[in-house]
């Protein structure tokens, strides 16, 4: 799976579709990225491809257009009954949680009031899919670890040694199967593809999560 940025609201994904040119690489899927604004889920800027194979392009064209292809980083998996990282609600016999103060209700039972916020994972004071918690930040870390070869224990082996070095501790996700692409090297592509889509989406973690590895990674292979 890649991403490209900067795809303008008013072209559909049959349009890019259609007009994608992707060299060697056959394009199988077309889809946007959600954005939520103000807790409304919306259509982004962003668009995932899904390519034949495990070899994702640098990049492609789009009409005359020339986007850089990003590693697509999917969110940790998180159960929406219990609010763990790692699993799914389909599979879940765990006790009711609510997102916003981990009470025993749902999200729309909550009567908590801004500042009473508790996150089920790390017990902070933020609603649980806050891009800011540290349990989601150590399940991406393992992520990226297992992304460029290293098995599920030995990734959070070395993110729990990093906190211990730190003096920081955090939940862990439970192990979860990754299907990874490989991500050709040199990425290259125009700038104007990520212009302001920072700003547009600072609130998103699907799409944050994109742009942390595009500027705080070093390898562009790494993800």
């Amino acid at each position: 799976m890649g991403v490209i940025m900067g795809i303008h609201l008013s072209v559909n994904v049959e349009d890019i579709n259609a007009s994608a040119d992707c060299g060697s690489s056959e394009l199988l899927s077309v889809t946007r990225l959600p954005r939520y604004s103000r807790g409304k889920k919306e259509e982004s800027s962003a668009v995932k491809l899904g390519f034949a194979g495990t070899q994702c392009p640098s990049h492609i064209y789009v009409g005359f257009t020339r986007y850089a292809v990003f590693p697509f980083n999917a969110t940790p998996r998180r159960c929406y009954r219990c609010q763990r990282l790692g699993h799914v609600a389909v599979n879940c016999n765990s006790p009711l949680c609510c997102l916003v103060c981990s009470g025993p209700h749902t999200k729309n039972e909550c009567t908590a009031e801004p500042g009473q916020e508790k996150c089920a994972n790390c017990h902070q004071t933020h609603i649980v899919s806050s891009k800011e918690c540290p349990a989601i930040r150590n399940a991406e870390t393992i992520q990226k670890l297992q992304r460029s070869g290293v098995g599920f224990e030995a990734a959070k082996y070395k993110v729990m040694k990093t906190q211990t070095e730190l003096g920081t501790k955090a939940p862990f996700m439970k192990k979860q199967n990754l299907t990874v692409p490989i991500v050709s090297p040199n990425i290259v592509g125009s700038q104007h593809s990520i212009q302001g889509y920072q700003q547009e989406n600072k609130n998103d973690l699907t799409v944050q999560e994109v742009m942390v590895d595009i500027h705080q990674s070093g390898d562009p292979t790494y993800g």
